[in-house]
């Protein structure tokens, strides 16, 4: 390869509660990377209610998965938490404050479409690939990450191709601007990604070769993950640790995978699989009983697991990148 491009059901309180241990001590302070607090919007000057009562946090190094309907308010949700606007009532925090300001931006990885007055697509038609990619390379630099993993990435995706080096994003195909997305999100490590049907329009080639990406940077750097899709196949192989449905205007817990708990009692180790919603504080109850010691330190972290989800159906593909 030439590097001359790279170089330069449940109620979400429960939940919510024995994630908040997601990955971390039971004696560590665990904050979420992105709160929705009875988060509710409407439109117009008469607001047409398309969110109501949303809750929702997401925590280092696990996948949150929404699937639902186009035109359900999915894109919405990852739009105010980019700060592009404010939800009508509640509350949208990432990193504990307000994203109005922006100030988040540098730490957050974005991939998918802006609303109209911000750009259909995040990357401008007449900016050569050539110069995107230096930009990307050079960002990296500013920030003194290691390059080599970009650039294994920009090959695993296929970005080392020479007939796509001297193109405008312009004279893309809609596939090869999200393969350049992806990697722009993959390659620097960030707190919190979001990811709006980020593997739509990917030939089925490319498609397992993202997931994996996906993969590596959770278990590498443990940002949090916001995924929405309408296609229920993809959030299966996204490997999310919960899985949400967008229905009647709120969100309505689907799936969570099983939790991975080692319990640590006077030097001793307890390991063992429980449910993420009402076994994780059972399991440390458990060790005391039978160690007869309180419990030292409690550590929880999501099995990489896809939890079992009701799928449906989605509509064939030709394994071809979308135009």
């Amino acid at each position: 390869m030439s590097l001359c491009d790279f170089v330069p059901t449940r109620s979400n309180s429960e939940e919510e509660d024995a994630l908040r241990l997601h990955g971390q001590s039971v004696n560590g302070a665990v904050r979420p990377v992105l709160e929705f607090e009875n988060l509710g919007l409407g439109f117009g000057p008469d607001p047409v209610s398309l969110l109501e009562q949303v809750n929702l946090h997401v925590f280092p190094g696990e996948i949150v998965a929404i699937r639902g309907d186009n035109g359900g308010g999915k894109s919405c949700l990852l739009r105010m938490a980019l700060g592009l606007f404010p939800p009508r009532v509640g509350q949208v925090k990432v990193f504990g404050s307000s994203p109005r300001g922006r100030d988040h931006v540098p730490e957050v990885g974005f991939v998918g479409g802006l609303p109209q007055g911000e750009g259909d697509l995040p990357l401008p038609p007449d900016l050569p690939v050539r110069t995107f990619r230096h930009v990307i390379m050079e960002s990296l630099r500013a920030v003194r990450v290691d390059s080599t993993t970009a650039i294994e990435y920009a090959e695993m995706l296929g970005l080392d191709d020479p007939t796509i080096r001297h193109k405008t994003f312009g004279q893309l195909s809609k596939g090869w601007q999200l393969r350049h997305q992806l990697w722009a999100a993959f390659a620097k490590p960030v707190r919190l990604l979001l990811l709006d049907e980020p593997f739509d329009g990917l030939d089925q080639k490319i498609k397992p070769i993202a997931f994996k990406i996906l993969e590596r940077v959770v278990e590498n750097h443990r940002p949090g993950v916001l995924l929405v899709s309408h296609h229920y196949s993809e959030i299966a192989e996204s490997k999310a640790t919960r899985v949400y449905e967008l229905a009647n205007k709120t969100l309505q817990l689907r799936a969570a995978g099983r939790l991975r708990a080692s319990v640590v009692v006077n030097g001793n180790l307890v390991e063992g699989f429980t449910d993420p919603v009402s076994g994780i504080e059972l399991l440390g109850y458990i060790a005391e009983l039978l160690l007869g010691e309180k419990v030292d330190q409690l550590t929880i972290e999501a099995e990489r697991q896809t939890p079992s989800v009701t799928t449906q159906p989605d509509a064939l593909t030709t394994g071809r990148e979308a135009n």
